[in-house]
């Protein structure tokens, strides 16, 4: 029987300058998607998409990933893609955070179900999630932690 070895790596595309860096508040979240995830050749204003920004243990961003890229209002998120990348960048916590193109911040019953999902999945691997952000177009914001849409202990 052959077993084939593996070696993972992380490739980041784009540094983010060190003002921007660290993030204290769901605003530094939007500026992010503003300033780095917008600009990204993959970024579509008009589909949905599921990102996840890595930290270390002073919240500063290491990394972002792009977990998914869906439709007009709706995209398939699972909870290993979005771990993935925090535990090959040994990230100490994550940010979720996606778009909304309809402009419509509130979240919606799946935005709420998955992010309960994807904290009992944060427990287990011992990476917190530290918010879920939702952005708009116009750079307007909706933090899930800030609104207490779900419980971040």
């Amino acid at each position: 029987m052959n077993i084939d070895e593996i070696k993972v790596t992380c490739v980041r595309e784009s540094a983010i300058s060190e003002e921007q860096s660290k993030v204290i508040t769901p605003g530094n979240v939007s500026d992010i998607w503003g300033h780095y995830i917008k600009e990204s050749s993959w970024y579509d204003a008009e589909k949905e998409m599921f990102v996840v920004i890595l930290l270390n243990t002073q919240n500063i961003i290491k990394s972002y990933n792009l977990v998914s890229m869906g439709s007009l209002d709706v995209t398939i998120v699972h909870p290993r893609e979005v771990f993935k990348p925090a535990l090959v960048t040994s990230s100490a916590a994550i940010i979720l955070s996606h778009n909304h193109p309809s402009g419509k911040l509130d979240p919606s019953f799946e935005d709420v179900r998955l992010t309960k999902q994807l904290l009992e999945g944060a427990r287990i691997f011992a990476t917190p999630i530290l918010d879920h952000v939702i952005v708009a177009k116009n750079g307007e914001f909706f933090s899930m932690r800030e609104h207490n849409t779900v419980d971040f202990k």
